[in-house]
């Protein structure tokens, strides 16, 4: 069927004029998780969702990672969903990895020039080509069906003139291999390379390359040469135990750098265990690499001040970013520092109890459960995702949450709620139990009941009162395991009897439509609770 599917589509699509991008009005149209075609500024088109809209402003989020675009100065950005991104070519369709052809990036180097064509898109007929242009080489994506930016060799473009472009086979060989270590490959949309595109597109960086070899004449095949890769003394052998520690270089990819970047800089410092140092290093490579490119391009004094400054900026974020990340990272140690602490506490209170055997189990439970949680979390990696997925539910809820229901939340409370603040101002309330048994004991047994039927009459009440509540969760009661480790470790860092501070081991949730009927329900609550 899947196959049959995208036969369907291909043939749809080789009917219809190739779209570059999607009308004004479209764009315009568009609302939170609609679903586009969204181009990099490598020219790469890739899926993406909008998950906020502010004006023309659009937040769009690719694999988690979130971007903004303003739609009326960018257009070219957008276009319907998968028209780009899935549509296979309908020209060139010999074109082969090594083959030359016209490119024109219109939005970087506008006019056309010979290109070399680096990789096909397997999804799509976009292709990934290296051009040349002033004193750099330039990675660029186009789709084949473009004839805008895509054209066949020497149709376009002036031919370079083989005799002033020569290069030696041997240096030809070098620059390549150099060419090569410094290439960044964005062909793939994972986590860790999106992540490395939307640093670019933050920066508006342009990868510099060496020179490439010249483009043959257009009824000549390019010379095919095997470029070795660069000899360092500094680089493990093939034979060598690879002297790297593969979770540090996992978690820089997540966090942005180039696999081959990390591997290269552990191999180079001796405490390659440390996250730190290593960072320090590829941070320390990128800056001596722009520095010696600089001094070979002979860049004039504002663009070489230019550099500096954007990738001193660029290297401080970056660092920050970690630094804040590890201090992260050391509050929840500290965390499980505490609980560990905490132990021989818990333990003296557990003996002195009657139901030893029941609070040992409780206890065992529930320091796995939250140990599993915080160790879960407390990779660079681990945590990055965690982040991110905190960041689109707030931007789900800021989207959601309009100045419409801002506003109407206001009256409601100012409304239907106006004690509320009486009982906010209140210190804690805690109970008169004894003990974190009893606690439990009354909670789940002796108070259930009538828990459930103050929950009844609240819902009489409110039906007779117009009040619509359109979920009225079940009574239940707390789990112990929650319960103890809320009791013994959270309250009970500044207190012994910290069960006391536990009030809502009987509970409920109810769900409302809008702000009038839950503030209003509210107000039916404090009610009946003084009766």
């Amino acid at each position: 069927f899947k196959n049959f599917f995208s036969f369907q589509v291909s043939i749809i699509m080789a009917s219809e004029a190739f779209v570059p991008h999607m009308t004004l009005d479209a764009v315009s149209q568009l609302q939170v998780n609609d679903v586009v075609d969204f181009r990099l500024s490598t020219g790469q088109f890739c899926l993406a969702t909008v998950t906020m809209k502010t004006g023309s402003n659009l937040h769009i989020s690719m694999n988690g990672y979130v971007m903004d675009c303003d739609y009326s100065t960018e257009l070219y950005r957008f276009a319907a969903a998968e028209s780009i991104s899935k549509r296979q070519a309908h020209r060139m369709l010999d074109l082969k990895v090594g083959a030359w052809i016209d490119v024109n990036p219109v939005r970087r180097h506008f006019g056309w020039k010979p290109a070399d064509v680096r990789q096909l898109d397997e999804q799509s007929g976009q292709v990934q080509v290296m051009y040349h242009h002033g004193d750099k080489n330039y990675i660029h994506y186009a789709h084949l069906d473009d004839e805008n930016e895509i054209a066949e060799f020497a149709t376009k473009s002036a031919i370079a003139n083989p005799a002033t472009d020569a290069v030696s086979t041997d240096q030809q060989m070098i620059d390549m291999a150099i060419q090569e270590s410094l290439n960044v490959d964005i062909d793939a949309i994972d986590s860790s390379d999106m992540q490395r595109i939307l640093l670019m597109e933050a920066k508006h960086e342009e990868e510099s390359l060496a020179p490439a070899p010249a483009p043959a004449e257009a009824n000549q095949q390019p010379s095919q040469a095997v470029v070795q890769p660069p000899i360092s003394s500094n680089i493990n052998n093939a034979n060598d135990p690879l002297l790297v520690n593969e979770d540090v270089v996992n978690q820089l990819v997540t966090l942005g750098f180039d696999r081959e970047e990390c591997i290269r800089a552990s191999s180079l410092v001796v405490n390659y265990d440390n996250i730190d140092t290593v960072t320090d290093k590829v941070l320390s490579m990128r800056e001596e690499a722009a520095a010696a490119a600089e001094n070979a391009d002979n860049h004039d004094p504002a663009s070489q001040a230019q550099s500096q400054v954007q990738l001193a900026r660029a290297s401080n974020k970056m660092r920050e970013f970690i630094s804040e990340l590890q201090e992260l990272i050391g509050i929840l140690q500290k965390r499980l520092d505490f609980m560990s602490q905490q132990d021989s506490v818990v333990e003296e209170r557990i003996a002195s109890s009657s139901s030893k055997s029941l609070l040992q189990s409780a206890k065992q439970r529930a320091v796995k459960t939250e140990k599993d949680l915080l160790e879960q979390i407390m990779s660079l990696h681990e945590i990055n995702t965690f982040l991110n997925d905190i960041i689109l539910i707030e931007n789900m809820f800021n989207a959601g949450y309009t100045a419409t229901l801002r506003q109407e939340q206001q009256d409601a409370r100012r409304r239907h709620a106006r004690n509320i603040e009486v009982y906010e101002n209140k210190a804690k309330p805690q109970s008169e139990i004894d003990s974190f048994v009893e606690l439990l004991f009354a909670g789940t047994n002796l108070h259930i009941g009538e828990f459930r039927s103050f929950l009844n009459l609240l819902r009489d009440y409110c039906l007779k009162s117009k009040i619509n509540i359109c979920e009225l969760g079940e009574a239940k009661g707390k789990s112990i395991e929650r319960a103890f480790y809320k009791a013994f470790y959270v309250y009970g860092m500044h207190s012994s009897d910290g069960f006391k501070q536990m009030t809502d081991v009987l509970r409920c949730s109810l769900l409302f439509d809008n702000f009038y009927d839950l503030y209003k329900c509210w107000n039916m609550i404090e009610i009946l609770a003084k009766q």
